[in-house]
């Protein structure tokens, strides 16, 4: 345990184990503090923990630490006894007393064991380095270092068998966060001031993110797509409704799967421009009858080669036919009354699932 021990103006700190007895602690308090090594025992006393603690019993030295109630932490005052001036002694006394000390100290170094010393503050932040390290096999570990502690994650991510070079890059993140704190001290500092600014920022993010948390949790769950039943020329097609797109368009293999392909103008390619880039079209489809329900619509389609939706259901068809998306009922409403149900996440699976066996590929 570690004990702090406080002599007038001097001070220091001896870490021992708790079997010890009182005795050794006061020889080991003579030796580290100067002014109290040529004191004897007997004219010493301890303050821990509001008691006082006489030396003058040699039933009392040999008592554990633990039996006095003294514990890690705690800070012990060790002082001298206030007594009445001492007599002059003669020299062959302070011989005496010297030569008593000196026995002391040899005994000591000779039979006890000191305890080591705590690690120092590299060896701890070097252990703490290697523990990361040896965790970060675990993903969702590895994406809080991405999200907290970018640099150390590319550090990792550079090389994940090398522990050294993890090591350093975690002593250099180290070195930049302290001189990061001294500069957001100095007010005079334009790069502090700009560190105290992304510390805001930070803060402010963190504090939507946590009410965002507590008071809108669906906000971090991916929302199903709307999806909705349909078919071409009496063969059935999932078909996902994207008010966001300018066109409609079908997938070739789709047009291949409902015998379509036939009616692909191919004079017209226009180029789809989206999220995902640039897509040339293998040509239109002017006029393809749908069914919903028992409700037939007439739409255009453009035709698109390598595309994992049958059908993107997109404005103009959707303006066309004055649908309505209600996503209270969770429909599309047709002009003329016709509702389509829009698919449940378990429902779309196994619609997908209903195509392959059958032979389709979605």
């Amino acid at each position: 345990m570690q004990l702090t021990i406080i002599a007038g103006d001097d001070i220091s700190s001896l870490q021992v184990g708790e079997d010890i007895e009182l005795e050794i602690l006061v020889s080991l308090c003579k030796i580290e503090i100067v002014s109290i090594a040529d004191i004897p025992l007997e004219q010493l006393q301890l303050i821990v923990n509001g008691q006082n603690i006489a030396l003058n019993s040699s039933d009392l030295l040999k008592k554990q630490l633990k039996d006095l109630d003294i514990n890690d932490g705690d800070a012990i005052h060790i002082g001298k006894v206030q007594q009445p001036p001492a007599q002059p002694v003669n020299p062959s006394h302070a011989t005496s007393t010297s030569t008593g000390l000196s026995s002391i100290i040899s005994n000591l170094v000779k039979s006890i064991k000191v305890p080591t010393k705590r690690p120092s503050e590299d060896t701890q932040d070097r252990m703490m380095a290697e523990r990361i390290f040896d965790s970060l096999s675990e993903p969702v570990r590895l994406d809080f270092l991405k999200a907290n502690y970018p640099e150390l994650a590319e550090a990792y991510e550079a090389n994940p068998t090398d522990k050294e070079a993890f090591v350093n890059a975690f002593f250099q993140a180290k070195k930049d966060l302290a001189r990061k704190e001294r500069l957001m001290m100095d007010e005079t500092s334009e790069e502090g001031q700009r560190y105290v600014a992304e510390l805001i920022e930070r803060q402010n993010i963190d504090f939507m993110h946590n009410f965002a948390m507590e008071h809108m949790p669906e906000a971090f769950i991916p929302v199903h797509m709307l999806f909705i039943r349909m078919k071409i020329n009496n063969c059935p097609v999932i078909a996902f409704i994207d008010s966001g797109a300018q066109t409609s368009i079908l997938s070739e293999s789709c047009a291949k799967r409902c015998n379509v392909l036939r009616m692909v103008d191919k004079r017209i390619r226009v180029q789809a421009v989206g999220i995902g880039g640039n897509q040339k079209m293998l040509g239109r489809i002017h006029s393809c009858q749908v069914q919903v329900n028992e409700h037939f619509f007439s739409c255009p389609f453009e035709v698109m080669a390598d595309r994992d939706i049958d059908i993107l259901f997109g404005l103009n068809t959707l303006l066309r036919h004055k649908c309505s998306i209600d996503l209270i009922k969770m429909v599309l409403r047709f002009g003329d009354g016709t509702e389509a149900p829009f698919l449940s996440e378990a429902e779309f699976q196994r619609e997908k699932e209903a195509v392959i066996l059958n032979g389709l590929f979605f």
